[in-house]
């Protein structure tokens, strides 16, 4: 471990990515996740990595997507794959094999992109990972407006976002690095 991690600090970032039928984790359903381990230090070393579309146990979860959803998922060919997905279930255990095989409860801590509408879908949908998680999470899209709010230019060329869960885990990724590489000059 670096010398720059704390006591309280977890052993890994978990890079988590989800998509999703909308934005109500009461009523809408994962479609896609994607996850990233890192180390937690400077480099962002990565450990691991996952990335599965998942089938909506729920018949009708089609029909509850807005046009909006429908269009952007239907443009990066997901729905195309969600009939072959693994179950939530099977998603969930994946994802809690590579957190056992690598740390145990609380070595992680939850990383991305607006990642606290990750983190309820996580509560509503996968709630056995949540011991996993530290309480803690580290979202690049506010380290993104911090800089643009203190008036640095920082270069990032990263693309449009895919609306593909690997996709965006690697993009929020390289954005992370790219900014550690920044505050470090």
């Amino acid at each position: 471990m670096s010398d720059v991690a704390g006591a309280d600090d977890p052993k890994f970032l978990a890079w988590i990515d989800l998509e999703t039928t909308g934005l109500d984790e009461r009523r809408d359903h994962i479609l896609e996740v994607a996850l990233v381990l890192t180390r937690w230090e400077p480099t962002l070393e990565e450990v691991a990595s996952l990335s599965l579309v998942v089938k909506p146990d729920a018949k009708d979860w089609e029909d509850r997507m807005d046009e909006t959803v429908r269009k952007m998922h239907d443009r990066s060919r997901l729905l195309r794959e969600v009939p072959y997905g693994v179950s939530i279930h099977e998603a969930k255990w994946a994802i809690e094999d590579l957190f056992d095989k690598n740390g145990e409860p609380g070595d992680y801590m939850l990383a991305g992109s607006g990642v606290q509408f990750d983190r309820r879908f996580i509560a509503e949908d996968m709630r056995s990972l949540i011991p996993w998680l530290a309480y803690p999470i580290f979202d690049v899209g506010v380290v993104r407006r911090f800089v643009r709010l203190s008036g640095a230019e920082v270069e990032t060329d990263l693309g449009r976002v895919k609306h593909r869960a690997m996709a965006d885990v690697v993009r929020h990724l390289a954005e992370a690095r790219e900014f550690l590489t920044w505050m470090a000059s």
